[in-house]
């Protein structure tokens, strides 16, 4: 039920209306106010004699539009309902929305490591035997004195460039030649 506000009304309620009236209380009730006639409803009757209402039995069932105002209390008890599964409703989506995300993120990982794997034997496998064995045979055939000048000459070539600091060849490239017997 819709509450629209009395404009003669300034704080609490301003006169006393009888049963009969036609007009209307048309002002929401403010927490005390509602505490108040939310304890006399659950005593009983208003013109009950029991308990605290005797003191009020002469002017209490005069506020025949307190009633109405109370009925809009499941209104906004939909209301939240309504909000509530609205939230809920976002939340699901939100969830959703993240599997999809780690699906889609555990789909292109496994593609990746697929891709990745198919790429890795050709770089990791050896070198075939016929490389080796022409690097020898063409090693073999120089001298003796020749090889051992080239070997120091390479080993002077990598501690050079391990003290400059990476100037010159790569570390890697004096242990990536096949050394003969």
């Amino acid at each position: 039920m819709h509450v629209e506000a009395y404009r003669h009304q300034v704080g609490g309620h301003c006169r006393l209306l009888k049963p009969k009236d036609s007009s209307k209380v048309c002002k929401p009730l403010n927490e005390n106010e509602f505490k108040f006639y939310d304890k006399l409803a659950s005593l009983g009757a208003p013109n009950a004699e029991a308990g605290p209402l005797h003191i009020l039995k002469q002017f209490v069932p005069k506020y025949y539009g307190v009633t109405e105002i109370l009925l809009h209390s499941p209104l906004q008890d939909w209301q939240q309902q309504q909000q509530q599964q609205q939230q809920q409703q976002q939340q699901q989506q939100q969830q959703q929305r993240r599997q999809q995300q780690q699906q889609a993120a555990e789909e292109r990982g496994a593609a990746d490591a697929a891709a990745a794997a198919q790429h890795r034997p050709a770089d990791d496998a050896p070198p075939p035997a016929s490389a080796t064995s022409s690097c020898c045979s063409s090693s073999s055939s120089s001298s003796s004195s020749s090889s051992s000048s080239s070997s120091r000459a390479e080993g002077e070539a990598s501690s050079s460039s391990s003290s400059v600091g990476g100037g010159g060849s790569p570390p890697g490239a004096a242990a990536a030649k096949p050394q003969c017997p």
